[in-house]
């Protein structure tokens, strides 16, 4: 039985919030409440899509997966965030996996349920359609930041965006559709080896870039937390 700040958190989704209430009601009748421990699996790559995880709790890593064993992780997914929901369109398999990087708590919304609710919903399929096409525009800057910039200039723009202090036009749009921000003001839970596999390099690279900006006293390091001493700097790289 979900509660009153279960319900009002799912009806913050944008495409939730735009369906009719009975639908909705259904909707919200079949989601199921998850835990996952630190470390464990959420969706595996390749295996069907289970439907669409809000993280209630806890901290998610969205990541691909090749053939060499080597990791790509395309998104960090926080609190009052979502994912699996191009499979749902497509009906192909989860084409990333999803771990928890600490203890999450989740709800699921069934991938039928899911479906069904938002095929006869135009408004919310629009709502969707435009959260995908967002995703997509996220996918593009990180195509662009590895084909036009050095690590350390990307390694900046990461850690503005993971603190929460990139606020440009692109986060002014993900505001007005009312999609969650994803950024976390603590940097505590991302080791050196999960910054390197959100950036495509090793973690030795990581390691020299962050020791030079903390030579600069852009950032100040303790252990694996990482604060931000002069973010407009980090702008600048």
């Amino acid at each position: 039985m979900l509660t009153t700040t279960s319900i009002s958190l799912l009806e913050s989704i944008p495409y939730l919030a735009s369906l009719n209430p009975k639908t909705r009601d259904r909707l919200l009748a079949s989601v199921t409440k998850r835990s996952f421990s630190k470390g464990e699996l959420i969706i595996l790559e390749g295996e069907p899509c289970p439907g669409v995880f809000v993280i209630v709790s806890g901290m998610v890593k969205l990541y691909r997966t090749s053939m060499r064993g080597d990791e790509q992780i395309v998104r960090i997914v926080y609190p009052k965030d979502y994912f699996e929901c191009a499979p749902i369109f497509d009906h192909r398999p989860n084409p990333m996996s999803a771990q928890a990087i600490e203890a999450t708590k989740a709800y699921l919304l069934p991938a039928p349920d899911f479906w069904a609710a938002l095929s006869t919903q135009p408004k919310a399929l629009l709502e969707m359609l435009a959260i995908i096409s967002l995703r997509l525009r996220s996918l593009l800057n990180m195509v662009d930041d590895f084909s036009f910039k050095r690590v350390p200039s990307r390694l900046a723009n990461l850690l503005l965006q993971l603190s929460g202090w990139q606020n440009d036009a692109s986060e002014d749009i993900w505001n007005e559709m009312g999609i969650p921000n994803v950024a976390s003001p603590s940097l505590t839970n991302l080791t050196q080896q999960d910054l390197a596999c959100m950036l495509g390099c090793s973690r030795q690279t990581i390691n020299s870039a962050l020791q030079e900006l903390r030579r600069d006293n852009i950032i100040e390091m303790d252990g694996h937390r990482i604060v931000l001493l002069k973010p407009k700097d980090l702008k600048q790289l």
